[in-house]
Order: C-alpha cells, then structure tokens, then sequence
C-alpha cells in the first residue's frame, strides 16, 4: 500500500497493465499441459479403449459359459464386434496363445500368422513379445515403441496398452499415437500465444495514449503551477484533452490570462500605495491619540476599527452589554443597540441607513448618556463605504469635552476632520481589500473553493479578484465533475465486483456442471458401447434365429408329411378293424353253435349212461370253452369298437394336426421373413450405434474441453475481481482527494457587471 502511494500516476498505470499482462500469461501457462501430461493422457486413452473391448469380450465369454454359444461361437462373435468398433485412429488388436494375430484391422493380411521369433526378429515380433511379456508379468501394462501409420512407411511415437484375457488365453492391445497429442499440445500454446498477443497489443497501446496524454496535461498543470508560483504569467498550459484534466488545464490558463490581462490593463503604482499607507499611517495616528470615540463599520455594519479611547470607554461600560469588548472586531455594529429601538433599525439594517445620514441618537447605558453620531463615509469616486460613528458623552461633561468643542478648539481641526474622513477609505480600498483575496487564497489552498471575492472595481486588485474568482468557479466545476466521475468510477468498480463475482459463481457452477456432465457423458459413452455390442450380439442371435426358423419349416413340413401318412395309416387301421369286427361275429355265431352242440352232447351223454360220462365231461369242457370264447370275442368286439372309435377320433385329431402343422408353416415362413428384414435393421442400428459411441466420445472430449474453459473463466474472474478492487481502492482514493475541496456550498460564479455584486470600490 505504501509502495502504490508512492507511485505517480505513469507508475500506477504501468503496474495496472503490467498486473493484466501478467495474469493473461499466467493462465495461458496454467492451462498448457506439459509432455508428461500429454502421454499420460495418451496412456488413459489406450487403456478406456481396451478396457471397453475386454468388457465385449467378457460378454460372449460368459455367453459361452452359459451355453447360448459355443467357445467357437463366442471368440468369433468377439472378433467381429471389436473389428467393427472404430474410434477416430484407435482400433483393437487380439493375440492369441501361439502368438498369432487374430484380428488387425489395418492389417488384414497379418490375421492368422504367427510371429514366434526372438528380439532379433522382425519389428512386429519385438512389439508382440513385449506386449505379451508387461501382461504375463502385470496382467496388463504400457508399452512404447514406433510404428508407421496407416497408408505410411515412417515409423512415429506410439504408446499401447495390453490387457491378457485369462479364459480364452488372449491378449488384447490398442495403441495411440503420441504425435497427435503433441501437435494438440503445440497447437493449444500457439493458440494462447496468439490470444495474450492480440489482448496484449491493444492494452500496451492504450497504456501507452493514456500515459501520454495523462503525463502531457498533469506536467503542463504542474508547470503552470510553478511558473505562477515564480511569478511567470506569460507560460500557458498545453491542453491535449477534452477530459477533466484538459477542462481543468483550460481553466488554469484562463485564470492566468485574466492575471496578465489585469496587471496589463491597469499596473499598480507602488509609489502611491506607499505615500497612500504613509498618509494613513498618519491619519492613524492621529486618530489613535484623539480623545474622541471613534468607530468604524463597513458597509455590511461590520465593526472594523476603534480607537483606544472607544474602547476604554465600552470597557467601562461592558457590564451593560451584551457582547465581550474584546470579541466586537468583525461583529454586527447592532450588538451595541440591542438595548434601544431607535437605534436597533439603523444599525441593523445596511440597506436603511445610507439613506438617513448623517444621524444621531441618544444612547444609555447603566447611567450613562451619550449622543451617537452616524456619519457616512465615501471613497473618492463617490462609493458609500460605511459609517463612521462618534459617542459623545452627554453625562459628567466636565470629564469629557464634545467632539464639536474639541475639534474648534484644536488647531488641526481641518486635518483631524479630513483624517476621520480618509482613514476608512485607505484601509477599505487597500489592507480589507489584499486582506480578503489573501483569505480567499489561504481558504483555497486548504481546499475550501466555496470562497468568493467580493472586490469591485477597475484597478488590478480587482481584476486579480475576478481572475481568481472565474479560477475558484472553474475549479470548482471541475473538481464537481472528477467527484463524479470518481463516483461514476466507484460505481463502475462496484458494478464490475457484482458481474466478476456473478461470473466466477456461473463459471463454478459450470465447471461443477461440466464435471457432472464429464462423468455422466463417461457412463453414456460406456453405455453406448455396451449397446453396441449389445447389439452384435442381436444381430448374431437373429441370425441364428433365422437359421432356426429355417430348419423348423422344414421340420414342419416333414410333420406335415408324416402326420398324413399316420392319418392314412390309421384310416387303414380302421378298416381293418371294421374287418376284425366281422370276424369275430363269425367267432361268436360259431362259439354260440359249438355251445349249444356242447349242451345237445351232454343231453346224449346223460342218455348213454355210464357209458357217455366220459363223453359227457368233454361235452361240458366243450361248453365251458364256449362260454369262454363267447366272452373273449365279446370283449374283443367292444376293444374293436373302441379302437374304431379311438381311430376316427385320432383321424380327426391327426386332421386337426395337420392343419395347425400348417399354420405353423406358414407363421415359420414368415418369421423368417421378419428375422432377414430384423436382420438388415440390425445391421443399420449396428451402423448407428457405433457412429453414437464414436459420437459419445466426441461428447465427452468436448465437455472436457467445457470443464477447463469453464475453470479457466473462473480464474479469469478473480483476475477481473482483484482488478475491480483495485480500481474500487483508486476511485475510493480519487474521491478523498476530492473531498479535500469544498466546492458545493457557494453560489454560482457572477461576472463583475452583475447586478447583485456588492464590495469596495478601487481607489485611485
């Protein structure tokens, strides 16, 4: 703080831009990366890249597990969607146990080689080695090597990261190029280069203008001081601006013509203003000895001189007064008539009593009398200056001769008339009249400008009066409007606090919102990704569907074969055991015929005797075998009958069959249909979906790129606050010195012509 006081203005100026300069710098260099970050972000690249590529593979792996796919199956599924997804240069790399390039995408002729060999083989075996060596070691890691880009011979910068995939004993890698994040990095520096030139250029010149016409029309002001003080009138200002320091400057120089012009017009003869104060000397004296009371007041009724005589006399009578003696120079005359009507209009009013005099009164105090004389007094052009008042003692007049008798008494009485005469005039038109501007002056220089003289006339004095009153009014016009533009400046600097402070607030909330928005464009990102693949893995189950369908139309059309045979089929069963039916009607008429031979034999039998028992046993076994085979053939006719029943029911069954065979025919036919044209959409939402995650990516890079803008625009911010106090602390200064002058309370500057000035008239 000490330091900026002792600044000049050029110094201050040059350490405000100096201090802008330097931040501009600052948060270019803070927000340049160096290199280390630059492959530290390469390396953050590569390893979001593989770890989205081993979460597709992930995907398939525990399909495989599943049992929805084979291992066949899912490693080819995998190789298919990484090949697919592309980000901006970035692609995927497998590896498999032997060492055999499995996908390359920039390499198609490579897939499917092996590249056995040691460090002294080829430089792709190298690379392959080293990357298979950082992920059996770590299980993952950074490898840094040279290789050309694709479309080129020339090997550049590359840094990869692999990863090993236990299941399937692969090694997954996808590299970046570091000479893109450098040309990045030597673009971002040329491009804050540029930015602090073109801000810094306007900024020097405007520097150097203002340092220009600030230190033209300060040193011209001071100059212009100097010069007067030294008594040169004849060096005016330099105005270069039409600011507060040109208006001021003009005013200066105004002044100063007004000086020289007055001095020029009318010079001062010094001989005469000494024989002038040697005559007053006299008449002083004179005055001082006379055994009169003598007053004098101006014409505002101001007491201005008393001799010693008026003063003993109110000290005597000061006990009945209402003032103190010694506190009665330079206060209204009217304090001493307070006490009596008569005399309290004319010494009240100035306007009253150049018209009523000469004047006299009676005065008492205590018990004392007096006459009071009120005589006007003039300047030799005729001017009213004031009244001279004389006491004249009417009691105890043996103590204290009259004026009257006093003055024809004494032999100068003409001279002593003629000093009371001219001692008003030469101390009024000389001593009052220096004695006013040299208050008005000592006023000034303590900054009060309200001052305003009061000296009329046509000699020097009054033109140096009327030349320092237009310098007090243009100063006081001035100072008025640098008050304000130093509170225009405050307000500005306030203003400026509110908008950095509401800027620095929006630019944290955006960096905070950028950062949300970062993550959340991460997580999308990722998402995107795993529709991706989420996606191939619906293309290949539709395709699998497809083939599904395929075979199951032609399973179906082989039940639809096959349940028309088994309907011709059973058709034929049923006729045959229709026939069935038949014969064992025949079985049965024959069971019924053998049973009633049977029961004819036993009749015989019983006839014979004894000697038909044997007969009859056969007989009644024959019968029993009847009855049996009446009973079998009676069940098989009603089995028969049932079949036949459970034949049509199968034949219309099988019917029913057949049609919904059919119908599933014509469905499978037209989910096939639908599964190819699902097939091809899918493809197209593949397409969309990869084309959303390199756009996701780019999302997210730009929100980044938001989140550092965002912070840089916060710093700025407290840059452009701490530039606001300053300014606020220099406005604030600004303004005290202004308030050093006093330049409100005074009437408007009236030129010497106007009607309402009042003063002394010059003597001549």
């Amino acid at each position: 703080m000490m330091l900026l006081k002792k600044l000049n203005l050029q110094g201050k100026l040059a350490l405000l831009v100096g201090w802008a300069i330097a931040s501009m710098t600052l948060l270019a260099i803070l927000s340049l990366q160096d290199r280390s970050q630059s492959l530290e972000s390469a390396q953050n690249l590569a390893l979001s890249v593989v770890e989205m590529g081993a979460g597709v593979i992930e995907r398939y792996q525990k399909q495989e597990q599943a049992g929805a796919l084979n291992r066949e199956q899912a490693q080819k599924l995998a190789i298919e969607t990484l090949r697919n997804m592309r980000y901006q240069d970035l692609y995927f790399i497998i590896i498999d146990a032997d060492q055999r390039l499995l996908l390359e995408t920039t390499r198609p002729d490579l897939e499917g080689q092996p590249l056995r060999g040691g460090r002294d083989a080829n430089l792709l075996s190298n690379i392959v080695a080293d990357l298979i060596d950082v992920t059996r070691r770590e299980g993952g890691g950074f490898v840094t090597y040279e290789w050309p880009r694709p479309g080129s011979s020339k090997p550049v910068a590359k840094v990869a990261y692999a990863r090993e995939f236990v299941p399937w004993d692969w090694v997954l890698t996808s590299g970046v190029y570091l000479e893109d994040r450098n040309y990045e990095l030597l673009g971002a520096i040329l491009r804050q280069i540029l930015v602090i030139i073109i801000l810094a250029g306007p900024l020097l010149a405007l520097f150097f203008l203002l340092r220009r016409t600030l230190q033209t029309s300060i040193q011209g002001g001071l100059q212009l001081a100097r010069d007067f003080a030294d008594g040169h009138l004849s060096r005016p200002a330099p105005i270069v601006a039409d600011d507060e320091l040109g208006q001021m400057t003009q005013a200066l120089n105004q002044a100063l013509t007004n000086i020289r012009s007055a001095f020029q017009m009318d010079q001062v003869d010094w001989n005469q203003v000494a024989e002038q104060r040697s005559q007053a000397n006299r008449i002083l004296s004179m005055a001082q000895s006379a055994p009169i009371n003598i007053m004098i007041a101006d014409r505002n009724l101001q007491l201005r001189y008393m001799n010693p005589a008026m003063e003993r006399t109110l000290r005597e009578l000061e006990p009945h007064l209402s003032v103190n003696v010694t506190q009665l120079m330079g206060q209204p005359i009217d304090a001493l008539y307070r006490r009596q009507d008569d005399l309290r209009r004319i010494a009240s009013d100035p306007a009253y009593l150049p018209a009523h005099l000469p004047h006299k009164a009676t005065l008492t105090l205590g018990h004392e009398a007096f006459a009071v004389h009120f005589i006007a007094t003039h300047s030799p052009d005729g001017a009213y200056q004031g009244p001279m008042i004389i006491w004249e003692r009417l009691t105890g007049e043996a103590e204290s001769p009259r004026p009257r008798e006093v003055m024809e008494k004494a032999p100068v009485q003409p001279a002593v008339r003629d000093a009371v005469d001219r001692e008003r005039e030469i101390p009024q038109t000389l001593q009052s009249r220096i004695e006013q501007i040299l208050q008005a002056v000592k006023a000034a220089a303590t900054g009060d400008l309200t001052q305003e003289l009061t000296v009329t006339g046509a000699d020097s004095v009054a033109h140096m009066a009327n030349g320092f009153n237009e310098l007090l009014a243009n100063l006081r016009n001035s100072m008025a409007q640098i008050g304000q533009n130093a509170q225009t400046l405050a307000s500005a600097a306030e203003e400026l606090t509110l908008v950095s402070q509401q800027v620095g607030g929006n630019a944290e909330a955006a960096s905070s919102k950028a950062s949300m928005a970062t993550s959340v464009a991460d997580q999308v990102s990722n998402n995107v990704e795993a529709v991706a693949a989420s996606t191939e893995e619906m293309g290949a189950s539709i395709r699998e569907i497809a083939q599904n369908a395929a075979e199951a139309t032609k399973i179906v059309a082989s039940a639809v074969t096959m349940a028309q045979n088994a309907n011709a089929t059973i058709r034929k069963l049923g006729d045959s055991s229709a026939g069935i039916g038949n014969i064992i009607k025949v079985i049965t008429s024959i069971a019924e015929q053998t049973h009633l031979l049977a029961l004819n034999a036993t009749i015989e039998a019983a006839r014979a005797g004894e000697a038909g028992k044997g007969f009859a046993v056969v007989a009644n076994e024959v019968k029993e075998l009847a009855k049996e085979t009446a009973k079998a053939t009676e069940e098989i006719g009603r089995k028969i009958e049932a079949i036949q029943m459970d034949t049509g029911s199968a034949v219309d069954a099988i019917g029913g069959i057949s049609a919904i065979i059919n119908q599933i025919n014509d469905i499978q036919i037209t989910i096939a249909s639908a599964v190819e044209e699902q097939t091809a959409t899918t493809n197209e939402i593949s397409r969309s979906v990869a084309d959303a995650a390199r756009g996701s990516t780019d999302i997210a890079q730009n929100i980044t790129n938001v989140a550092q803008a965002a912070q840089n625009t916060l710093s700025s911010a407290n840059d452009m606050h701490t530039a606001s106090d300053e300014m606020a602390r220099m406005a604030a200064e600004l303004q005290q010195w202004v308030d050093r002058f006093h330049y409100d309370e005074s009437p408007p500057y009236r030129s010497p012509g106007h009607p309402r000035r009042a003063g002394l008239r010059a003597h001549r």
